[in-house]
């Protein structure tokens, strides 16, 4: 695969990833837990306050809201975030190429083999 392609792959779906976090509800178990809601994966980057909001029964699962204001914004934590999912999906995309790799030369060398063997009888 062209270096430059699979970068890109990368990239676009470590942001697909770190976009889906805010589909993800985070559990609230106390009043005092809903003050500073913390959402991101693997490492938290976006806090929201719902202590204002009234709950049916705790623990509750939360969601990110768009039209909440944001209580805090880390971009430490997003770097960090994105980071870890690109160097995952890296590390997924070598180990794929090296296996790819060495059953081709398993292949290659199997074929050699088997058209030596002909040639000689």
């Amino acid at each position: 695969m062209n270096l430059k392609m699979k970068h890109i792959i990368l990239a676009l779906a470590s942001l697909v990833l770190l976009g889906a976090v805010f589909v993800v509800p985070v559990k609230i178990n106390s009043r005092d837990d809903a003050k500073n809601v913390s959402f991101g994966y693997p490492f938290a980057f976006v806090e929201q306050d719902f202590s204002t909001k009234s709950f049916i029964s705790l623990p509750w699962y939360q969601n990110f809201e768009i039209k909440r204001p944001v209580a805090e914004f880390s971009w430490a934590g997003f770097t960090a975030s994105f980071a870890s999912f690109f160097l995952g999906l890296e590390l997924v995309v070598f180990i794929l190429e090296m296996v790819k790799w060495r059953i081709r030369v398993f292949f290659r060398k199997r074929k050699a083999r088997k058209n030596s063997g002909r040639t000689a009888a």
